[in-house]
């Protein structure tokens, strides 16, 4: 009577290479997603910004005022407890991890509304 041998698990060998496979997809795929993630927070951003930008000058025409005589985060408040900006997720960059709803400021030039710049990464987090 000859014994029948059960293989009932995976060699070392076996096992280096689906790890050795898996950390190259990894090297490959990680980077690609980090950056793809970063470009996404950017343009969030830079549309958050357009946004604010909207609410702001919407904001001198209806209400005849300047929000130029307001503080940094007042500006932001003014907008959204006046209903400019619906919530104050508008007023929160993505790549912010604060919580604290006032990641962008408002630059005046003469009195008019010239620029709104992120505080987070006001470099990277351009928009036109």
């Amino acid at each position: 009577m000859t014994e029948k041998k059960i293989n009932a698990g995976f060699t070392l060998f076996e096992m280096i290479v689906v790890v050795t496979i898996i950390g190259l997809i990894m090297t490959i795929v990680l980077p690609n997603y980090i950056e793809a993630r970063n470009k996404a927070r950017a343009n969030i951003c830079a549309s958050n910004q357009k946004i604010i930008y909207t609410a702001a000058t919407t904001y001198m025409i209806i209400e005849d005022t300047s929000l130029e005589t307001l503080g940094h985060k007042e500006r932001l408040d003014e907008l959204v407890n006046k209903r400019y900006l619906k919530g104050d997720k508008w007023t929160e960059c993505p790549s912010s991890m604060d919580g604290s709803y006032d990641d962008y400021t408002l630059e005046f030039e003469g009195g008019i509304l010239a620029d709104i710049e992120c505080d987070i990464d006001p470099a990277g987090h351009k928009w036109p």
